[in-house]
């Protein structure tokens, strides 16, 4: 799609970039519909009506969709196993962490504050994205061809 807007494709540092910044804009969203969603659990809270909490499932379950050149299937098959064992590991991190510095995360979720993590998660995000955009600017493409 970009290449038909602008008439280049991006190279893949700015495909990483675009994928920081879609992600960026999720876990907002996320933190957002998660804000309303706990607005009407405490405007329902007499009622014991759980069934909001569905407004969660498609912000957990969305999964981007990428593009993997075939010469790199292998490769990205490894990366995409080793990312998603280390996310695990450093989501536990920060659960545990939030768990035991706020009280943001109790047994019920509808007592609270979901959006708080999703925000917690996207200043962490956007500091991992200076990051990135500091890396890219030093990085040197190189042409083994």
């Amino acid at each position: 799609m970009w290449q038909k807007l602008i008439g280049r494709s991006l190279t893949p540092i700015q495909r990483i970039g675009a994928g920081h910044v879609f992600n960026k804009l999720g876990i907002t969203v996320s933190a957002i519909v998660e804000a309303k969603r706990l607005k009407i659990a405490h405007a329902h809270m007499d009622s014991s009506n759980h069934e909001n909490v569905g407004l969660i499932v498609p912000m957990v379950v969305a999964v981007p969709t990428i593009e993997i050149p075939s010469s790199l299937n292998g490769t990205a098959t490894a990366m995409a196993g080793l990312t998603i064992g280390i996310a695990f590991y450093l989501s536990a991190a920060i659960v545990d962490l939030v768990r035991k510095v706020t009280s943001w995360l109790p047994n019920d979720i509808n007592y609270g504050r979901l959006d708080n993590v999703y925000w917690l998660v996207l200043v962490i995000g956007v500091l991992n994205f200076f990051y990135f955009l500091l890396c890219a600017k030093l990085y040197k493409y190189q042409n083994f061809g």
